[in-house]
């Protein structure tokens, strides 16, 4: 972690991942943008029609009149009966839900975009304007927190060509803020200035959550998450006494890793789903909890968000860690959880190879 004070940002190029995509299909048809009301090549995730919120509702809430109502006994029931292939099928239905949008900026822009196949939704994108005065485009994407509007901001890692963008975004957006899931090296001479007095801003790095798979254990990351939200309240109470910030206003969080839909946007979706336990535990309703219903409203603002079935298998695991940690849950739930079927066992793969183990897991008596 680092504290920049200066107006001056040094770039950074990210040369331990490799860009040549995600492999991901995405199918493409033609529709009226709701935003710019053209007839535009549209991509699909997810369906933001299945969210239309009333006036003062939130996009993640524990009431409304979309809001999801499962309870945190229900997540652990249905965890608990689950296994890890049975949670990746879900994971398809979840994605099930996606549906087609607007991404028109994004096309006529190719050449800022990391890689081609992860659209920037038109409707929740960042707008911010380039210096020639040509266009306003990053690919960024405004999404909301647990009944907060706009708390993050979810971008992929700085180009080379858009490092300057990337800091006016920061700048213009008053983040305080900026979280990075790589590996980041500072290239010599590269720097992106921004007009107006100096700010206070905090760079945390969290680097051992690699490309491919998750964190061996959730704790680090829980950790990792209460310590941005901590220090942003600090910090925006200082921004608010140096009249950075008005009273009140809140500041987002810059979050990105490579291409801003895998680590970044499942940080997001366990930020969610914590202050919504936290929040609910303390009303007469109990404690809620719904990892689904988080990553597929996540996905109607940030495209392809939570974007691997691993990620969303870890989404459920920390989560139930943390209403562990924080004892929302009983000791005699405690007790009764049974999560054998998400731990590798040498048995059962031997007897996949052919051998006479019992492939099957074997009930407790």
């Amino acid at each position: 972690m680092s504290t920049t004070t200066s107006t001056t940002a040094k770039s950074a190029v990210f040369p331990e991942e490799n860009d040549k995509g995600t492999g991901s299909e995405i199918s493409e048809f033609t529709t009226q943008c709701s935003s710019c009301h053209a007839t535009v090549d549209s991509r699909k995730f997810a369906n933001l029609n299945r969210y239309n919120l009333k006036p003062g509702e939130y996009m993640f809430d524990f009431e409304g009149s979309t809001a999801s109502k499962q309870s945190l006994a229900s997540f652990i029931h249905r965890l608990c009966a689950s296994n890890v292939y049975r949670m990746f099928f879900a994971y398809t239905q979840v994605l099930q839900h996606d549906d087609h949008r607007c991404c028109t900026t994004y096309d006529k822009f190719a050449q800022f975009n990391r890689f081609s196949d992860i659209p920037c939704i038109e409707e929740s994108r960042v707008h911010v304007k380039h210096p020639t005065g040509d266009h306003d485009y990053i690919h960024a994407n405004w999404v909301d927190g647990y009944r907060e509007r706009k708390k993050f901001i979810i971008t992929q890692a700085p180009l080379p060509q858009t490092i300057d963008q990337f800091w006016k975004m920061v700048w213009q957006e008053k983040s305080l803020i900026v979280v990075s899931m790589i590996q980041t090296v500072d290239v010599p001479g590269a720097e992106a200035t921004c007009e107006g007095s100096e700010r206070r801003l905090l760079h945390f790095c969290f680097f051992a959550w690699g490309h491919r798979a998750t964190p061996k254990k959730p704790t680090e990351i829980l950790n990792f998450i209460s310590d941005f939200n901590y220090n942003r309240d600090l910090l925006t109470k200082e921004a608010v006494a140096a009249q950075v910030l008005k009273q009140n206003e809140k500041s987002p969080i810059v979050l990105h890793c490579l291409a801003g839909t895998s680590r970044s946007a499942t940080i997001a979706a366990l930020d969610i789903s914590f202050k919504k336990l936290d929040d609910t535990a303390t009303r007469p309703c109990g404690a809620m909890l719904d990892v689904d219903d988080v990553v597929q409203r996540l996905r109607t603002q940030r495209a392809m968000a939570v974007q691997k079935p691993e990620q969303y298998l870890f989404l459920h695991l920390a989560v139930l860690e943390y209403a562990v940690r924080q004892r929302y849950i009983s000791d005699q739930t405690y007790n009764e959880m049974d999560l054998d079927n998400y731990f590798y066992d040498p048995k059962r793969a031997q007897s996949r190879d052919g051998s006479s183990v019992p492939s099957s897991p074997q009930k407790r008596e």
